[in-house]
């Protein structure tokens, strides 16, 4: 019978396993919510950090925005100077340009012009009203100022107020422009009249000698800037201020005061001394730090804040600093709230916890202690065959069924051991012979290292016999042989330690041939534990070890190759484009990853018939640069290969045919056997190439680098790709700046529109006819651009402005109203062009404003039709009352009189006819012009239209003549507007023709259609008026001494009768040789 077990010491299972858990759950949450409450802390400090960066930098892009406006100004009018558009002579040109610049600008509160000469020109805004007034001084005595009030054109009206004597060079804007010799912003300053402050750019021009002529200075109002820091919305009682360089207080949020009054004396308030105690101790914060950026908390009335800093620098010299203050206290409130809800959910948390602690415990545990008291109960005693019933867990299960197998294993297992013990000592038997037999070296030695036994196989391997090396220590053998001697010390503490060892020890034979041996030693122990020697396996491993070699060479080689590649992937003259430091590079860290005695970079000329040297590098350290040249003629093998294949890989370069032309001069000289040339090829072509020249016995050039070789001429070639487009870069960027001046000064507008129709770009030009700002419509559809009538009703076939799926109307001018930002209409001329950019459309739109035109031509007209229509009736009685005296109703009168009267009847009948002409164009340009078509024989018509004109020829002594081959043609015309068009065909004929000339009117038949044509032998028309000619009021001299009378009516008025009856109208002529008026009408068959 087996003793009973004490009983057992310790704490139950239950409690062991439930409270760790517990207490590691306690832990967790208790954890989490501090870190809960600490990330809740940091995120709502980053949160407040956050939103005073954007505060910032929204006040920042503002100020850039405001600033933007006086730089805009001073640029375009110095421009506008320089370029000699702008007269500073002409005191009208200069304030119409600056009434201008004002008008477009509503932040500006002058724009100025200081004189050499110390006299003064503005245009001022009032800062109240935004009046504007004109201020001059250049036609004053004393340079004393006068305010004017300014008309809409930009002339001076009548005089508001008469100043005082103003020398600009005495002003601080002036003098500060001079003296730093470019447009630069002057101190910030108080209005004289207004308690706001403003600031200014002003800039000095300079005549082509150097001398200066007038400082130009754009003034605006900062209080523009502090309606924007107050229309920002900040946490609690927060605020944004904005000071000086000094600490004077610019602008804020909280309409705090910006000056103080000493007296009559006005000063900037300094802002750590504002009566708001926030901004003061903001500021004398704020004027503690010298950084120009970052945060700084304080604290006042036991209240924390947060300051946000930066600074506002302008290229022009002005300097500001953006502080933005918010309160602590408000963006950690939400945090404790937070935390106090979350306090809740972790206490309800870590009670349901425990319960499910506690249950799961019971139900792992109570398994486990009945399976405990069973065990106790059959290790106890001798009843082995105690059933043991079967539990619901699993792995319970499993266990008991190992107690019921453990007692029939254990005897099977002693069975089978005396079994193999029988088996093992037959092995060791065959063991013996396979190991006399086997090819691996074998060694047995006693416990202390002495060598007992060799095998045949080892006694081969160390040139040794067994006799020899019997009752020798392995480590004398081994050491002998000039081997290791840190091998030989491990082999000999492993020994004394009675252990073995695994080595590999580059072994020498008794004739002194090396072999590398793998010694994989055992130690043997019998079954006491004692140790009863060892034995040693000696494997022959040479092969591998050379193998090794060669492959550790291979991977040296390619580490090398792949970090030098990687150096020169990354060089920055490769991103630079710098081919010459590169290729500088390239050669000494080819050689060297290589090691390769010359290495050099050649370019081939754009013939392709040269090669020069970039850059060489030889193994002695000399290199050679500029000079080395080679030509076509003289290697035209190598120069076909390079050419064609890219690559030439020579191991023999003297009998290569590629290379074999070099012989003679180049290689045997200088000792080289093997190249390796590879090319540097861009999109296709051999521009150069990578040379790789061996000095000494042959080379074979392994696989891997080739590889490196071409790798590394694809980044030369990149190299020398980011330079060619670099300077491709370089040009266009060149003309595109140059493109981009002459559209920022040129005075028509110009709008670029994609093909689908939306607005990629606006010039100056175009923002000031729209009255707008170009970012306010990028993006947008054009047709914005148009009042709503005109984009509803707009025809596909002859759109204004491309839309998806509608192309417009190209190559002509078109006038139609336009849509101002503002809502207003006026009228504009516009012009439509495409072009094809990177395989898409490009609309150019180019237009101008006409209003002025439109409302000049319309008074005109309207005063034209009013003093026709009021001279026609009494010239109508004039003319009557004449022709009666003429005709002698009245008598007979003297010579004198009758010659008077005759000229005075002529010369009504002229102006009725220019009367005739007006109303005539009133009608055509009102539309309201009527034509009566009827079928008519062509030449009674013209016979009418000689006999009306028939006496001004007689006058002048030209014969009128028709020649026609066709005789009964008809056409569809208004005979009275017909004759109206021939007789000033042929009224202009007479007039042009020399006197006894000869006037000749053709018929002609093409085409169905019949040509009617008036010849003279005048002098033609000249060149640079044909353009004009069938425009109204056009005259080929239009001088007070011109020889031919006549309104430059008759042509345009003709041109519309011959259009309203559907007929062509034309001109040939041939300076010096007369001119031919012709129309065209269709035939009208029987």
């Amino acid at each position: 019978m087996r003793s009973k077990r004490s009983s057992h010491q310790g704490i139950s299972l239950r409690l062991f396993f439930t409270v760790p858990v517990l207490l590691l759950f306690i832990l967790t949450v208790g954890l989490v919510s501090l870190i809960s409450y600490l990330n809740g802390q940091q995120a709502a400090s980053h949160y407040g950090q956050k939103l005073a960066d954007q505060i910032s930098l929204r006040v920042n892009s503002h100020m850039h925005y405001l600033l933007e406006v006086p730089k805009t100004v001073l640029d375009s009018t110095l421009q506008s100077i320089n370029s000699g558009i702008l007269d500073l002579g002409s005191e009208q040109d200069l304030a119409r340009f600056m009434t201008v610049q004002i008008r477009s600008a509503p932040y500006l509160t002058y724009v100025s012009v200081g004189f050499a000469n110390g006299r003064y020109l503005a245009v001022n805004r009032d800062v109240g009203d935004g009046k504007l007034t004109l201020i001059s001084s250049i036609n004053q005595q004393d340079l004393v100022r006068v305010r004017y009030t300014l008309r809409e054109v930009g002339l001076p009206g009548a005089i508001l107020e008469q100043g005082i004597p103003y020398d600009v060079r005495t002003r601080t804007w002036f003098q500060y422009a001079v003296q730093q010799g470019k447009p630069s912003w002057y101190p910030i300053y108080k209005y004289q009249a207004y308690d706001g402050l403003g600031v200014g750019l002003a800039g000095p021009t300079y005549d082509q000698q150097g001398k200066l002529q007038a400082v130009i200075a754009a003034d605006m109002s900062l209080r523009h800037l502090e309606l924007y820091l107050q229309a920002q919305p900040v946490e609690g009682d927060g605020m944004i201020f904005i000071t000086d360089q000094q600490g004077h207080l610019i602008a804020s949020s909280i309409q705090a005061p910006l000056v103080s009054k000493r007296g009559a004396v006005f000063t900037q308030l300094m802002a750590s001394q504002s009566e708001n105690l926030l901004l003061q101790q903001a500021a004398a914060a704020l004027n503690g730090l010298q950084q120009s950026k970052g945060q700084q908390q304080f604290e006042l009335d036991e209240q924390h804040y947060l300051l946000n800093f930066s600074e506002f620098n302008d290229p022009q010299g002005l300097k500001l600093r953006i502080a933005v203050v918010l309160p602590q206290q408000q963006l950690m409130s939400f945090v404790d709230e937070n935390s106090l809800q979350a306090l809740w959910l972790i206490l309800l948390a870590l009670i349901v916890g425990a319960l499910l602690i506690f249950v799961l415990s019971r139900k792992l545990v109570q398994p486990i202690e009945a399976l405990h008291r069973r065990a106790d109960l059959l290790a106890s005693g001798d009843r082995t065959d105690v059933e043991l019933f079967q539990t619901p867990v699993y792995e319970l299960n499993g266990l008991i069924q190992s107690f019921d197998l453990m007692a029939t294993k254990l005897s099977d297992a002693f069975l089978q051991l005396e079994y193999k013990v029988e088996q093992g000592t037959a092995s060791l038997d065959r063991l013996s012979l396979v190991v006399s037999r086997t090819s691996n070296g074998v060694i047995v030695t006693n416990p202390v290292g002495l060598i007992e036994w060799v095998n045949p196989a080892y006694e081969r391997l160390s040139g040794y016999k067994t006799s020899y090396l019997q009752t020798k220590a392995i480590t004398d053998v081994l050491a002998a042989q000039k081997a290791d001697a840190l091998v030989i010390e491990r082999i000999h503490q492993a020994i004394h330690q009675s252990v073995g060892f695994s080595e590999e020890l580059l072994c020498y034979n008794a004739s002194g041939q090396g072999c590398w041996l793998s010694l994989e030693c055992d130690a043997v122990f019998s079954e006491q534990g004692q140790l009863t020697g060892f034995v040693l396996i000696c494997l022959d491993i040479s092969s591998k070890k050379k193998s090794e070699s060669a492959e550790k060479d291979s991977q040296d080689r390619t580490l090398r190759q792949r970090s030098t590649l990687a150096q020169l992937v990354v060089d920055e003259a490769v991103a630079n484009g710098d081919s010459l430091a590169f290729a500088k590079h390239l050669v000494r860290s080819t050689s060297s990853a290589l090691l390769c005695n010359r290495v050099s970079v050649w370019m081939l000329s754009e013939q392709g018939d040269e090669m020069f040297c970039l850059a060489l590098h030889q193994s002695d350290g000399e290199q050679q640069l500029g000079q080395l040249l080679l030509r076509k003629s003289d290697y035209p093998q190598y120069f076909s290969a390079i050419a064609s294949r890219g690559w030439i890989c020579a191991n023999d370069a003297v009998k290569d045919p590629l290379t074999r032309e070099f012989a003679g001069l180049y290689l045997k000289p200088l000792g080289i056997s093997s190249m390796l040339d590879a090319g540097i090829i861009i999109a296709g072509k051999v521009v150069g190439v990578l040379c790789l020249e061996h000095i000494g016995p042959q080379r074979q050039w392994h696989s891997d680098e080739e590889a490196f070789v071409s790798a590394s001429a694809a980044v030369m070639a990149q190299t020398l790709s980011v330079a060619q487009r670099k300077d491709a870069e370089q040009i266009s960027k060149e003309y595109a700046q140059h493109t981009q001046t002459i559209l920022n000064n040129v005075v028509d507008g110009i709008i670029t529109i994609d093909e689908n129709g939306r607005i990629a770009s606006m010039n100056p030009a175009a923002q000031t006819v729209f009255r707008c700002k170009a970012e306010d419509f990028l993006g947008h559809y054009a047709t914005r651009l148009l009042p709503s009538v005109l984009r509803q009703n707009q025809d596909s076939e002859q759109a204004y402005l491309p839309t998806p799926g509608v192309k417009p109307l190209l190559g002509c001018n078109r006038e139609l109203d336009g849509l101002r930002a503002d809502g207003s209409i006026f009228a504009m001329e516009m012009a439509l062009s495409v072009i094809r950019r990177q395989g898409r459309l490009i609309y150019i739109c180019t237009l101008r404003d006409i209003s002025d035109r439109k409302r000049v031509e319309r008074l005109k007209n309207e005063f034209v039709s009013t003093v026709s229509h009021e001279l026609r009736t009494p010239l109508t009685s004039i003319t009557g009352a004449l022709g009666l005296l003429n005709a002698g109703v009245m008598g007979e009168m003297q010579e004198k009189a009758t010659h008077l009267i005759s000229i005075a009847y002529k010369n009504c009948q002229r102006l009725t006819l220019l009367i005739n002409d007006l109303l005539d164009t009133e009608k055509i340009a009102a539309g309201k012009m009527r034509f009566d078509l009827e079928v008519e024989l062509v030449l009674p018509l013209i016979q009418q239209a000689l006999d009306a004109n028939k006496i001004m020829a007689q006058e002048r002594h030209i014969q009128l003549s028709i020649k026609t081959t066709v005789a009964d043609a008809r056409i569809r015309v208004d005979a009275k507007r017909f004759i109206q068009v021939l007789s000033n065909f042929l009224s202009n004929a007479i007039k042009f023709s020399p006197v006894a000339a000869t006037v000749l009117i053709e018929l002609s038949q093409t085409a169905q259609m019949l040509r009617i044509a008036v010849i003279d032998q005048g002098p033609g028309i000249p060149e640079k008026f044909r353009d004009r000619i069938f425009q109204r009021f056009a005259q080929a001299d239009a001088s007070d001494t011109r020889q031919t009378g006549g309104t430059g009516l008759g042509l345009a008025i003709s041109k519309e009768l011959v259009h309203g009856m559907n007929g062509r109208i034309g001109f040939e002529s041939v300076e010096g040789q007369g001119a031919t008026f012709y129309c065209c009408f269709a035939l009208v068959m029987d």
